[in-house]
């Protein structure tokens, strides 16, 4: 089955059950184990602006892997460092936008993943639905809705919380997390030549996967399903890398910030 097949079957079950899920519901879908679950799900393939920043982040995984093991290497036993890198570190910009629109994403989703009306519109309800839940938690906590590395993070933490069979990061752990992604949004030259209508549909792109994430993988644990978990872990993988540039098992968040092994 291709990759733009699984995606259909997941759009046409998983929204309802996402969206009971996402409302605190009991869902009956996932209590009678009729879901499909994703093999090869990758959201790249609808967003050029995230596809930038996932290239940009591998290239500068690599390159601060490369630093550190350098350093290691002139100096025994040292410790790899936080990124950035010692290099000069360019004026901090802005990693917020003002909205353009009420939301962008969830409708160039479903027109990427959907063959007809009907079928694009229940993923654009499903999309919209996930991201106004991760605004509604973002208000609820009084936290900014525009917030690009906030969002970036969340994708980050809901990747790891997948790909590592529910074990999430603790709290110093986010906050080094948050650190390392504010840095680099703030200071990544392509990032800050982006549109706010560029920056709005990255900052949804990330909350609706993130939250999808959420959502997909609590509902197949619930149901004990272990080939649905072993699904939603490799898409808790891929995520995690589209972000941080490096798979889990390659990288340690500390509460300094990012590590790559």
């Amino acid at each position: 089955m291709t990759r733009k097949n699984l995606l259909k079957r997941l759009g046409r079950t998983l929204w309802v059950v996402s969206l009971f899920t996402l409302a605190g519901l009991p869902s009956p879908t996932a209590a009678q184990r009729t879901y499909p679950t994703p093999k090869v799900y990758n959201p790249n393939v609808y967003s050029r602006t995230r596809q930038v920043m996932t290239d940009r982040a591998i290239m500068r995984a690599a390159l601060e892997k490369r630093r550190q093991s350098s350093s290691s290497n002139g100096a025994p036993g040292a410790r790899p460092s936080t990124f950035p890198s010692s290099k000069p570190t360019p004026p901090a910009g802005s990693v917020t936008f003002r909205p353009v629109a009420d939301q962008i994403a969830p409708r160039n989703m479903a027109l990427a993943l959907g063959d007809t009306p009907e079928e694009q519109k229940r993923l654009e309800a499903m999309f919209s639905e996930a991201l106004e839940h991760y605004r509604g938690r973002l208000k609820q906590a009084g936290l900014p809705t525009n917030d690009v590395a906030r969002a970036a993070a969340y994708l980050v933490t809901a990747g790891y919380y997948a790909a590592n069979d529910g074990v999430p990061l603790d709290d110093a752990q986010l906050d080094g997390l948050r650190k390392h992604l504010r840095e680099f949004f703030s200071t990544d030259e392509t990032f800050q030549r982006m549109s706010d209508r560029e920056r709005q549909e990255l900052f949804e792109d990330y909350g609706i996967t993130a939250t999808w994430i959420d959502a997909g993988f609590n509902i197949v644990k619930q149901a004990g399903d272990h080939e649905g978990l072993r699904q939603w872990r490799q898409m808790g993988r891929q995520n995690f890398v589209a972000v941080l540039g490096a798979p889990p098992e390659s990288v340690v968040i500390t509460p300094r910030g990012v590590e790559y092994k």
